[in-house]
């Protein structure tokens, strides 16, 4: 049992937070809040990664990856009419 809790204790000590590192794909603006008087704000987005790569290791023999990343569209809309 002392055992156990030592490892325990170990591992609680040895951890850290985990976070997205600031990876965002909404791409959402801030800017209309600063804008004065009533503004409107609409804007479109279309993005086609390309991420491939080679796995090699565990005798697969630089097996191709293909495009891991698919595209995708975003919309926004945001008002600060009062």
């Amino acid at each position: 049992m002392k055992k156990i809790l030592t490892v325990g204790a170990a591992l609680m000590l040895t951890t850290t937070a985990a976070t997205a590192g600031g990876l965002d794909r909404s791409g959402q603006g801030i800017g209309i809040i600063f804008e004065e008087g009533n503004a409107v704000e609409l804007s479109f987005g279309q993005i086609t990664p390309s991420v491939t790569g080679i796995a090699s290791g565990l005798n697969l023999g630089g097996v191709g990856s293909g495009n891991m990343a698919s595209p995708y569209t975003q919309w926004a809309l945001a008002s600060n009419i009062k």
